[in-house]
């Protein structure tokens, strides 16, 4: 208080505390004056982020601690790869803001982010944690899901969420049905089909009227159809067509020279060219061959409901569900993927370190991953902090501040596997397998059943027209 030229002048303070119950002391500071009730100034005072010393309770998220690690150790990211790497990454981003924030930090364990309780609204896990106000800030970095927005707060975006299916992409699941159909479309075919047709009887009745008119001893009929089929098939027949018949049959075999360079050209690119992939995402992995396994963590089957993905909501109600085969490590689901045929649910920073050691350079050229968000609205994880937390602003301004300074890029490339890599080297032939070639021999059986059922028919007609002319002779006898 002061004496002013209007009478007495009264100081402003503004006493402040983050959190008595966390240790922060009472801050006073002078914020403006006051002399009248007309005449009120207030200074535009920056805010100040300075915690002192205040300790805040972080519920530290591990699922499981490696054997002869110590858990904090394992927390602050010594050893073990990339095993758990979101949460121990997250957990490095609070030390920072501790430091930036001046704040410090007590770790209380938790094994789960927490899920609501059936017929209640209480949660496990962190989230139950927060609810309860037993923890203030968790590096259990979460999927915000609407259930939980009435229990914690997010401090803004942390990293995706890094669950994937991994697998070996099957050898035959690209193949197209008919390998020797596919070079050329459906239409083309059928037009080929017509204008052989067309062409064979334009032969036919060339052949009839030469016949008429020079004799011989060639079937109308089978040389034409000899000649289209020769000319398809670029071998061409010996025969002495005449100079008409020529013209014809030179614009066909132009015909089909073309078509069977587009053929020919079509079969040998398909060899060469690697093998299509056709399971990219979750429904065509729901309907694919591939049994699912999932890695042993709390996060395995609750993540298709929170995921709002109709394709993982149905892939674990008709795949999953009821069938639950779990990994207790990751290098058993590993070990499912280098066997084949199944497909490993599991963070994949630490399955692709896993992967790099016990897969061969062929086994890792033919993984496959699928998220279980889709690619182009990859889910964002967040730091979460209880909710109407005094800390909230800290932690966002904390995490912008990271990320325009690079530091939040620096700690997710290091914590971020990348997919192992074949060798770029390895050449292999191009192997013609037997899902190529098995319609070849259908093809041939095909013909030759056709060829066994006239024969068939030729012997029946002539047993029948060889009893008719017996018969006929019988009775010319008579």
């Amino acid at each position: 208080m002061k004496n002013g030229e209007n009478g007495l002048v009264y100081d402003i303070h503004k006493v402040s505390s983050a959190s008595v119950a966390r240790g922060t002391p009472i801050n006073t500071k002078v914020i403006g004056k006051y002399d009248s009730p007309k005449h009120v100034i207030l200074k535009n005072s920056k805010i100040d982020y300075n915690l002192q010393k205040t300790y805040l309770i972080l519920g530290a998220m591990i699922p499981k601690t490696p054997k002869g690690s110590l858990f904090i150790e394992y927390l602050e990211g010594k050893g073990h790869g990339h095993l758990d790497s979101q949460l121990r990454c997250a957990y490095r981003f609070t030390i920072i803001f501790a430091d930036m924030f001046n704040f410090t930090i007590k770790v209380k364990r938790a094994s789960s982010s927490g899920y609501l309780k059936p017929y209640s609204s209480n949660w496990s896990g962190v989230t139950g944690m927060m609810q309860r106000k037993e923890i203030d800030i968790s590096n259990a970095a979460m999927v915000y899901s609407v259930p939980r927005h009435p229990v914690i707060d997010s401090g803004l975006a942390a990293s995706k969420f890094r669950q994937f299916f991994l697998f070996r992409h099957p050898s035959g699941a690209g193949h197209q049905i008919n390998v020797y159909l596919a070079p050329l479309d459906y239409l083309v075919w059928i037009s080929i089909l017509l204008v052989s047709l067309l062409a064979a009887f334009i032969f036919y009745v060339i052949f009839i009227y030469e016949k008429k008119l020079d004799g011989g001893d060639a079937n109308p009929f089978t040389t034409s159809i000899l000649i289209v089929v020769g000319a398809l098939a670029q071998q061409g027949v010996d025969t002495a067509p005449s100079f008409h018949s020529r013209i014809g049959y030179f614009f066909f075999l132009l015909l089909a020279f073309f078509c069977f360079q587009f053929y020919s050209a079509q079969i040998v690119g398909s060899l060469l060219a690697p093998e299509p992939r056709t399971i990219t995402n979750l429904k065509r992995l729901r309907m694919s061959s591939l049994k699912m396994v999932l890695e042993d963590v709390p996060t395995s089957t609750p993540m298709f409901n929170i995921s709002n993905n109709d394709d993982a909501v149905e892939l674990y109600l008709k795949r999953v569900r009821g069938k639950e085969v779990f990994m207790k490590t990751v290098e058993d689901g590993i070990l499912k993927v280098k066997e084949g045929g199944y497909a490993f649910f599991t963070f994949i920073d630490y399955a692709y370190d896993v992967a790099k050691k016990m897969l061969s350079t062929e086994e890792i050229d033919e993984l496959q991953e699928i998220p279980i968000f889709h690619k182009d609205q990859s889910e964002n994880i967040y730091l979460p902090v209880q909710k109407h937390s005094p800390f909230k602003e800290p932690i966002r301004i904390g995490m912008l501040r990271i990320t325009e300074a690079g530091i939040k890029d620096y700690w997710m490339n290091l914590w971020t596997a990348k997919p192992p890599i074949g060798d770029l080297s390895f050449w292999k032939f191009a192997v013609v397998d037997w899902n190529r070639f098995k319609s070849l021999f259908y093809f041939l059986c095909m013909g030759l059943a056709f060829s066994l059922i006239l024969f068939i028919g030729e012997i029946i007609v002539a047993r029948y027209v060889d009893k008719a002319t017996k018969g006929l002779l019988t009775e010319d006898e008579k």
